[in-house]
């Protein structure tokens, strides 16, 4: 790559070069034959001659002068430099890919968008991408790609279906409920976990996702060492390079997305991305530690946190009070052999939007509040636990956005509650003293119906054996 840069540069300055030269020409000659003109008509003197071609050669020559400022400084964009490595438009998947007769070579750099009606250009892939690690997965040969269009209306369910069947073309199945899930979580919290047996397709899962809204992704391996997530905060890391590109295009999603990360560390770890989490309206600064100029967390970032395989540990209930959990049921399939890229993309504006007309349009009904009032009073009574406001808003804003997006309400209810809910109260440890009349399980019997609660049966028995081993 960089042989051709410095073979393309040479090139560039051996024009350059000729341009100058021609200009030179110009510049000198002309005033020449101004003043031959004048000679012949007024016969000056030799030295009148020079003064008047003195003075026309410099007009000239400032005038050649502004007018290549002038198309430098259209054809220059300010770009900090710390974003001049970033590739805007090309979520950070490495792919080895082959350039050949119309087909276009995805480059590092976001390409301007082309004049004059749009003609789908075709991308080959190899099959088999070259990575740090060999891919199971199988990926589409060849990809369209499509303009991306931004704030154009959307309607919910049609978009969520059209990411179900992207995937699908891509290679990979996934419960239809996830898809649902997907967009719920970002709406209810700025901190997503996911888990999966196999860390590759939840990888997968999360890069398709960014590529479909046509959100900026920053996917790499976590490398903190300390006890603060503002310790991530230094030159060319991960994170100040997502930090620094959402600060620069304010307007677009930015998914911040570290994999295999010890789910029993996340509370030390990223103990500072907790605190922002749970209140995301709150100033935030990203980097206290290191500089003198306080830069605050752009509202565009969403954390995406992808679990080990093997590691399926309680999740405290600060960790769930702040983050929404999403357990991905996928796995690989054989993709289609062409796969037309997503051409309606999310904008910051755009997803605002549609979760606001969400929230407006779908929500529980007064039977399921009472339900969950109830849940409350069952904690408050035995554990002196109550739910808070912001818990109760990442209620509403997720299980107004699964049934936006689709979802049925039994079914978003089910989803919230295994989500969110019970993972906050799950890990509360209390002396809990219930008489028989008062079984939790027959408490979500009686207001949810345990048949509808396909998702959440398992965390419902683990609470149920929590609180049959604490009574006395």
């Amino acid at each position: 790559m960089s042989d051709i840069m410095e073979k393309t540069n040479l090139s560039e300055k051996k024009i350059i070069s000729k341009a100058s030269k021609f200009k030179l020409y110009v510049i000198f000659f002309i005033p020449f034959f101004i003043i031959l003109s004048i000679i012949s008509e007024f016969h000056i003197s030799l030295l009148q001659s020079i003064f008047i071609y003195s003075v026309l050669y410099a007009v000239i020559l400032v005038l050649f002068q502004i007018q290549t400022s002038y198309k430098n400084r259209n054809k220059e964009i300010s770009i900090p430099p710390i974003l001049e490595k970033l590739p805007f438009s090309v979520p950070l998947i490495e792919t080895d890919l082959t350039q050949k007769e119309d087909i276009i070579e995805i480059a590092d750099e976001q390409a301007l968008p082309p004049e004059g009606p749009f003609e789908p250009a075709i991308i080959e892939v190899d099959s088999t991408p070259v990575l740090e690690k060999k891919r199971t997965l199988r990926k589409p040969k060849i990809i369209i790609e499509s303009q991306p269009i931004y704030n154009q209306l959307i309607e919910p369910k049609k978009y969520c279906d059209a990411f179900f069947l992207y995937l699908l073309n891509n290679g990979l199945s996934v419960d239809k409920s996830n898809t649902y899930e997907m967009f719920s979580c970002l709406a209810a919290s700025h901190l997503v976990i996911i888990r999966n047996s196999d860390e590759e397709i939840a990888e997968s899962f999360v890069e398709l996702f960014s590529d479909f809204i046509g959100s900026n992704l920053f996917m790499g391996d976590y490398t903190g060492t300390k006890d603060t997530f503002h310790d991530l905060y230094m030159d060319e890391s991960l994170y100040t390079n997502c930090i620094s590109s959402a600060d620069y295009q304010m307007d677009k999603i930015h998914l911040l997305t570290y994999r295999n990360i010890d789910a029993n560390q996340i509370e030390t770890r990223f103990s500072s991305l907790l605190d922002y989490s749970r209140n995301p309206l709150l100033p935030f600064e990203v980097n206290k530690h290191f500089s003198k100029k306080r830069i605050q967390m752009p509202s565009n970032v969403w954390f995406i946190l992808i679990t080990k395989s093997d590691n399926e540990c309680l999740l405290s209930e600060r960790i769930s009070q702040s983050a929404v959990t999403l357990d991905l049921k996928a796995s690989g399939v054989e993709p289609l052999e062409e796969v037309q890229q997503n051409s309606i993309k999310l904008s910051i504006e755009t997803i605002t939007n549609l979760l606001l007309s969400g929230y407006q349009k779908y929500y529980f009904d007064e039977l399921t509040w009472k339900g969950i009032d109830q849940v409350e009073d069952f904690y408050r009574k035995h554990a002196a636990f109550s739910f808070d406001n912001r818990l109760i808003r990442q209620l509403e804003r997720y299980s107004s956005t699964y049934m936006s997006f689709g979802g049925e309400l039994k079914e978003a209810l089910d989803s919230v509650l295994y989500a969110k809910l019970l993972n906050v109260i799950l890990p509360i440890k209390a002396q809990i003293k219930i008489s028989s009349e008062e079984d939790f399980l027959l408490l979500i019997e009686k207001w949810f119906g345990l048949e509808y609660m396909v998702k959440s049966k398992k965390v419902l028995k683990q609470i149920h054996e929590s609180f049959q081993s604490n009574l006395s």
